[in-house]
């Protein structure tokens, strides 16, 4: 908050790449770009936007169900986090145990709790990916 800085300054530009992109793997990677400038600006509803066009391309992305998950749970619909945490078990990249575990957690908790009401901050993934 005390830099002056907007994370999403540069969208529009990348927006208009995504445009121009023909190639599916780019178009995930730009897409991917600009959930991830989203979720420093804590825009949750463009986080949700962009991670599912940059799922169109690769459905079983884990680390694109897992921050839909999260801005899902953000926004309160429990259910479709659930399903996106799901999904991201779905990814070949989750074969790690204590990842699967970590996942299956997430679902039970907001199975049981209900989606996150908390701190925006997060364990796990978040950090992970910036």
């Amino acid at each position: 908050d005390l830099l002056p800085f907007d994370p999403t300054a540069l969208n529009p530009a990348i927006l208009q790449l995504t445009e121009k992109a023909y190639d599916p793997d780019l178009k995930f990677l730009l897409f991917m770009t600009l959930a991830m400038q989203c979720i420093k600006a804590d825009e949750y509803g463009k986080i949700t936007e962009y991670a599912q066009e940059a799922l169109a391309s690769k459905p079983d992305d884990l680390v694109a169900n897992f921050i839909l998950a999260e801005a899902q749970e953000h926004q309160g619909e429990g259910k479709k986090a659930v399903q996106s945490y799901s999904a991201a078990l779905q990814d070949p990249m989750a074969e790690s145990p204590p990842l699967k575990e970590f996942i299956a957690g997430q679902i039970v908790r907001v199975q049981k709790n209900g989606p996150r009401t908390g701190s925006k901050i997060q364990t796990g993934l978040r950090h992970g990916y910036w």
